[in-house]
């Protein structure tokens, strides 16, 4: 299993980005993980949950189409704090002991606080709930798109810029979706 593929594995299973790349530089993989004792997965680190996953495999592991599409979609990044230099964790809005859910609608990428934050339950103050999750969640995902958006269409702006291919209808899409009206820009040709 190569390096790509273990850190998905292990952030399929709930390690946290940070942890997962610095077990891969000592040399763990999955498999050594699941050779060792609970005790030596709690002295690297792991949290409880993950120990489970990674020696009893009751909680499937969340499928790699669906770490990689909901990494790339969020940017690597926390939807709450937007912050992408934190180290990461897919986190379940809907625990996964009550849902028995890896859809994505039901995941989030949230960095280590904020995923404390969610796990966090109190009576007086406010914690992250659940419909904040999905709501921060689809803002962030906007966000995201709103700017690669702009980067496509910022790079029509580059001068002297050549472009092999590109695909025309999409670029009409996220102009229309942004309101830009392509006949306004200098790179219009009458």
């Amino acid at each position: 299993m190569g390096r790509k593929n273990t850190f998905l594995a292990l952030l399929s299973r709930g390690v946290s980005s940070n942890l997962a790349d610095s077990l891969i530089e000592d040399g763990y993989s999955l498999s050594s993980l699941k050779a060792l004792q609970t005790h030596n997965l709690v002295e690297l680190g792991l949290t409880s949950d993950a120990i489970e996953a990674i020696l009893k495999g009751k909680r499937p592991p969340i499928p790699s189409a669906t770490v990689i599409r909901l990494l790339h979609e969020s940017k690597r990044t926390c939807c709450i704090c937007r912050d992408n230099t934190l180290p990461i964790v897919i986190h379940h809005i809907e625990e996964w002991s009550n849902s028995r859910s890896h859809e994505e609608n039901n995941l989030v990428v949230l960095c280590l606080n904020h995923h404390d934050e969610a796990h966090t339950k109190r009576g007086l103050s406010l914690n992250l709930t659940k419909e904040q999750l999905k709501s921060h969640k689809g803002m962030w995902l906007e966000e995201v798109k709103r700017q690669d958006a702009k980067a496509v269409l910022g790079l029509m702006e580059v001068s002297g810029a050549n472009w092999d291919y590109i695909n025309h209808n999409r670029v009409f899409q996220l102009a229309d979706r942004f309101n830009i009206y392509l006949k306004n820009t200098p790179q219009f040709i009458h």
